[in-house]
């Protein structure tokens, strides 16, 4: 499995070369870095992928999840806020907004 994300992260890189303003291969990139648990490497790869593509809810919904990992609450309030904004009716705000309520009540 770690020989497969160290391809996808290199492969990531290449297609964001290619095409810099294409969100995708940030997203997976942020995404990668999630489940190897470095947060700093997420959040600038969400940026960066928002940055690229601002009326994305798909994004925002990852990096949400992203900052819950990282017990950001704050900031995954914002982000699954913005992402509610630019699709209110995606299931997934709706799953993460009871999630995060959950975290933040501490159950």
């Amino acid at each position: 499995e770690a020989g497969n994300l160290r391809q996808a992260v290199i492969d990531a890189r290449h297609a964001a070369d290619l095409n810099p303003a294409d969100a995708a291969p940030w997203l997976l990139l942020g995404d990668i870095a999630d489940q190897r648990d470095d947060f700093t490497a997420a959040n600038a790869a969400y940026a960066a992928a928002f940055a690229r593509s601002p009326r994305d809810a798909d994004i925002l919904t990852a990096w949400t999840a992203s900052l819950m990992r990282q017990h950001n609450l704050v900031a995954a309030r914002d982000t699954l806020r913005a992402a509610r904004v630019r699709n209110p009716l995606d299931p997934r705000v709706a799953v993460l907004t009871r999630a995060l309520d959950r975290q933040a009540a501490g159950r």
